[in-house]
């Protein structure tokens, strides 16, 4: 009796290991097999670690929602894997999916504009993104405030920039994320700005920075328009700059018209003198250090080539000559 009881404890021993060795093929060939093509999934908020796992045997990310939930725990304990957009590239096996769900590797997608573009402007391209609220969010009195700015409006302090974003990330969450990089980069520029600089607010910054970044068509010019502009606010003489006129006016077609130079608005610097209320676009970094360290020189007018470059001048006769030689800027202005 003894001798058949060894030989069953035996037989079973032999059967468990067996088994054994079995599960730990099959569980080896789980974690070394790769995923075959690339998948795109979305695991929500407050999945369970079974159901991300169903989840993933489903979508054919991985083999064995089991063999994954047994992965986890010997990965670590109480592991917490995180919500989002992932997509598993072909060649990624289980332990590498693991890996990146805890790290919260998901899909990031990439949203940028360039320097010059005005608040609506963002906001267009923000709903193309699918952000359909962007534009109803500028046109809110209180953002302003809600970003924590101390300013009038929210021109100028949408930093062009390219971001990064991931899928669920709201209208408000990106701009948000705009104005902090606007701060910080205003900041930094105000901290070192030349100690000649008349201006006495960022803010002001803000403002001659943006009219130097729709002024400007070469960038190795915008310490110099910026020279001009200094020159012309330190003797009280009118800004005259075409782009603000522009921004205020409101029945602009793509020409400037004599209406448009003589209709008085706050954007106007031809009727008013000093800075514009607000920024007239948003600048790029370039632009506020333009700002706020101006060349030194005498210019107070510049004419643009028709090139991208612009011609500048001390007096206003060298000015009109100027005007006459390469745009006749007057004649194309309608009565």
């Amino acid at each position: 009796m003894t001798n058949r009881l060894h030989r069953i404890l035996a037989g079973f021993l032999l059967v468990a290991f067996l088994a054994a060795g079995i599960l730990s093929l099959l569980f080896i060939d789980f974690l070394t097999t790769p995923l075959a093509s690339s998948r795109r999934v979305v695991i929500e908020k407050k999945w369970s670690l079974t159901r991300i796992a169903q989840f993933l045997e489903a979508e054919q990310v991985i083999s064995s929602a089991h063999g994954f939930v047994l992965l986890a725990h010997f990965h670590r304990r109480n592991i917490r894997l995180h919500a989002g957009e992932y997509r598993f590239e072909p060649g990624e096996t289980p332990p590498r999916i693991l890996i990146r769900l805890e790290q919260g590797d998901v899909v990031r997608y990439r949203f940028s504009f360039p320097e010059g573009l005005t608040a609506r402007e963002v906001a267009a391209r923000m709903e193309d993104q699918g952000w359909n609220e962007a534009s109803t969010l500028i046109r809110d009195g209180a953002l302003v405030k809600k970003l924590g700015l101390e300013a009038p409006a929210l021109e100028g302090w949408l930093f062009p920039e390219t971001y990064f974003f991931i899928r669920g990330e709201s209208a408000m969450e990106m701009l948000a994320r705009m104005t902090r990089t606007a701060r910080v980069t205003l900041d930094r520029e105000w901290a070192n700005r030349d100690p000649g600089v008349d201006l006495t607010t960022p803010l002001q910054a803000l403002i001659l920075a943006s009219i130097i970044e729709k002024e400007t068509g070469l960038a190795s010019e915008r310490s110099r328009i910026s020279g001009v502009f200094h020159n012309r606010l330190r003797r009280n003489m009118r800004l005259e700059s075409d782009p603000t006129v522009i921004y205020g006016a409101t029945d602009y077609q793509g020409d400037i018209t004599r209406k448009h130079l003589t209709t008085p608005t706050p954007y106007n610097t031809y009727t008013r003198s000093g800075l514009p209320p607000t920024p007239i676009c948003n600048p790029g970094r370039a632009s506020i250090h333009a700002a706020l360290h101006p060349e030194r020189t005498d210019e107070l007018f510049f004419v643009a080539r028709g090139d991208g470059s612009h011609v500048f001048s001390g007096n206003f006769q060298e000015h009109k000559e100027n005007v006459n030689r390469f745009l006749k800027r007057k004649a194309n202005v309608r009565p």
